[in-house]
């Protein structure tokens, strides 16, 4: 049997993978529970993972048992290349901004001429 503060911490990760697509820290799930004891909620993780309610993923990552969560990009801070301004890039190849983009330069060779030739 899981007690009710396990199901109140069930709850809590349950919600920040649904809202976030990816497990809560425990830090996170301490400041959202109200408490700092992390004794305390890596018991009820282990009781609720014992119960088949949640997975242990590698690296600490938990999955709730039965719940599809749909991952989105995950998103960095970066510096534009182009204008200096941060803006939350989807990964490595992703140095421009979304402004700048925008910008003429960036929008494709609408005119070029090949050397040489006329």
């Amino acid at each position: 049997m899981v007690a009710s503060t396990h199901l109140m911490i069930y709850e809590i990760i349950r919600n920040h993978l649904i809202e976030y697509g990816v497990s809560p820290t425990y830090s996170e799930i301490a400041t959202e529970y109200g408490s700092n004891s992390a004794s305390h909620i890596g018991n009820a993780i282990t009781a609720l993972v014992e119960a088949g309610m949640l997975r242990r993923r590698k690296r600490g990552v938990l999955e709730v048992v039965g719940l599809d969560v749909q991952r989105g990009p995950k998103t960095s801070p970066r510096s534009c290349l182009s204008c200096g301004n941060q803006f939350q890039s989807e990964g490595i190849g992703n140095r421009i901004c979304t402004e700048c983009k925008g910008l003429h330069i960036f929008s494709g060779l609408d005119e070029y001429t090949v050397a040489g030739l006329k």
